[in-house]
């Protein structure tokens, strides 16, 4: 089982783009996603300028940085619904100086899939092969991941957003069936106990690759996202990841 992200959520226009290019230096395997509201389709809307001064730098300095956005649960439903705003076509369309997509994942919330939406979100895939979508992988969620996998041969990744509970992993109940799929783990992830819960992913998982994300543990006082504790996450994972090679 090896690690393909180490994924810190959370980051917003509070956040300094200077630590998260120096995070991104530092360790290779570290992904860092931007929440994606509805508010987004409004006018001078300061995260979508905070994005594009990320993509800037990005594109001047040649940098080569997972980066990704998360939709949330209205912004998913519109998504799918009408597919682009016209700044979410401007976030798609961000590439790098290699035409790579610098938003390189693109990530649904947890809603319930309709069986209408099925098709819709199938053409979204299709019609979108250079960015990978993160769909939610729940009970609920099965039979559209089934059938998104089985009758349409697309590729995503899902994610387990609440895999981890306190010190326990929880996965288990929303395994996938698919080995070649990206399997995430979300929950309560930090860096005090991210080195149990990977020695607890290698023991539970068969499949091939994995990422966690962390949010909420990587939170301060005020909820903001913090440059210490994400560094911090990514130290004691890339610790253990260098000790328990796979």
């Amino acid at each position: 089982m090896k690690v393909k992200y180490l994924t810190c959520g959370g980051l917003t226009e509070q956040t300094n783009i200077d630590s998260v290019l120096k995070l991104a230096e530092k360790y290779p395997l570290a992904e860092f996603a931007v929440g994606i509201s509805t508010k987004i389709n409004e006018p001078n809307d300061p995260r979508f300028e905070w994005l594009m001064k990320l993509v800037e730098r990005v594109r001047q300095e040649g940098l080569r940085i997972n980066l990704s956005i998360r939709l949330s649960m209205e912004a998913t439903c519109i998504f799918i619904k009408d597919y682009f705003s016209p700044q979410m076509r401007q976030l798609f369309s961000c590439g790098n100086k290699n035409a790579e997509p610098i938003f390189g994942r693109v990530k649904l919330d947890d809603i319930i899939i309709k069986a209408e939406q099925i098709r819709l979100l199938r053409q979204i895939l299709k019609n979108n092969p250079a960015h990978r979508f993160i769909l939610p992988c729940t009970e609920k969620n099965q039979i559209v991941l089934s059938t998104l996998y089985d009758e349409s041969h697309v590729m995503f990744d899902v994610i387990d957003q609440y895999a981890v509970k306190g010190d326990e992993l929880e996965a288990e109940k929303n395994r996938p069936t698919w080995e070649d799929i990206l399997q995430g783990l979300g929950g309560d992830i930090s860096a005090e106990n991210v080195k149990d819960v990977l020695a607890e992913a290698k023991k539970q998982y068969p499949f091939d690759e994995i990422y966690l994300e962390a949010e909420k543990g990587l939170q301060d006082e005020n909820k903001n996202f913090s440059v210490e504790k994400a560094e911090l996450f990514l130290e004691q994972a890339t610790e253990w990841i260098s000790q328990n090679p796979m």
